[in-house]
């Protein structure tokens, strides 16, 4: 047996009254500034007051930005999460930790070039990366070496990449730990904790004490 189903032209307005707390409703046809006519519920509310249901276009595109600010939101607290993970395993060293480009304070006009380089190496970054290039800080002790290699760091993990401090002195202990016998640190483990970061900052290179094996 077939069931005909007989539907109003007009929509219902069941519950309208609870909806909007209002005495009584109809429909009426009203115009969109954005999607044009709709046929909106009109109701007076206990004042008086005249009361037009949304555009139906109107509300789901509001609903639809609600749960897309929703998710951009949740993006940014798993990445500021992971970024703050970022920066702990970066071992910079403490007293460097919120050192930005505008601590450097250039002493002369080539400092000054220098630090603007430096500047447009974090901002192109990425393309850097993939080519593989790196950058060489030289200079006398105290002319600011760490600071604007820290500088560097921060900047790189605040725009989500990852990245290290360490010294060449501590890169030759670990290698030197990995050729003893029962040693937990291996060579290979060592070469993959550098490896797989985005960024290597190498600190004191030829500050070694001389012997056989330093740097």
């Amino acid at each position: 047996k077939s069931i005909t189903i007989n539907i109003p032209e007009e929509p219902s307005i069941m519950g309208v009254e609870s909806k909007y707390g209002i005495n009584q409703a109809e429909t009426e046809r009203i115009k969109c500034k954005t999607h044009g006519y709709y046929q909106a519920i009109c109701s007076t509310t206990p004042g008086g007051k005249l009361v037009y249901s949304q555009c139906p276009i109107c509300e789901q595109d509001q609903i639809a930005i609600e749960r897309w600010n929703t998710y951009l939101e949740m993006e940014q607290r798993q990445k500021d999460g992971r970024i703050q993970e970022a920066f702990k395993r970066s071992c910079i060293p403490k007293l460097f930790r919120e050192i930005r480009f505008s601590d450097y304070n250039p002493t002369n006009k080539q400092a000054e070039a220098y630090k603007t380089r430096l500047v447009k190496y974090c901002e192109n970054f990425d393309k850097i990366k993939e080519a593989g290039a790196c950058v060489l800080i030289t200079g006398n002790t105290g002319t600011g070496k760490t600071t604007l290699a820290c500088a560097i760091l921060n900047q790189i993990l605040q725009d989500g990449h990852t990245a290290m401090y360490t010294t060449a002195y501590e890169i030759v202990r670990y290698l030197k730990s990995s050729w003893v016998k029962g040693s937990e640190v291996s060579q290979d483990s060592l070469v993959k904790k550098y490896k797989d970061l985005d960024l290597l900052v190498i600190d004191e290179i030829g500050k070694g004490d001389g012997k056989k094996g330093s740097l």
